[in-house]
């Protein structure tokens, strides 16, 4: 069987600001199949990022606690985040709230945001949401 993954690409660069003003960036997506938890992968560039956020539909936040150093990616398969090396060595893995990341069938909204390390950096974020099944005899 072949299961059909629906992906969304999104990047949050360091910006500067108000004080107060909040920086985020977001991204609508569309969930085309039954209710499920949203996989995503993060990657640190240009910098280091600490404590990336994620609000869903402006009601779900969701804050990991890392620090992901320049070339770093997070990867979340929907039980657990593992932190791997710019070359995709595991460092480690940690548990999240994954209920947070339930998202129901149709269109959302996700917001993204966090603290950047020397005031510079970016996080490219890929949401995976899987589609419809396709068997094969």
């Amino acid at each position: 069987q072949l299961t059909r993954i629906h992906t969304y690409r999104l990047n949050h660069e360091y910006r500067q600001r108000q004080p107060g003003e909040p920086v985020t960036s977001s991204l609508g997506f569309e969930n085309p199949a039954d209710e499920q938890i949203l996989q995503f992968i993060i990657t640190a560039e240009k910098g280091t990022i600490i404590n990336p956020e994620m609000e869903i539909d402006g009601s779900k936040l969701l804050t990991i606690p890392v620090k992901l150093s320049e070339g770093e990616h997070m990867k979340f398969d929907g039980e657990f985040v593992r932190i791997f090396s710019p070359q995709w060595q595991l460092l480690k893995s940690i548990s999240i709230e994954k209920g947070l990341l339930n998202v129901s069938p149709g269109t959302h909204n996700i917001e993204v945001s966090c603290k950047f390390k020397d005031n510079k950096g970016e996080l490219k974020i890929e949401l995976r949401l899987k589609g419809e099944t396709f068997y094969i005899d």
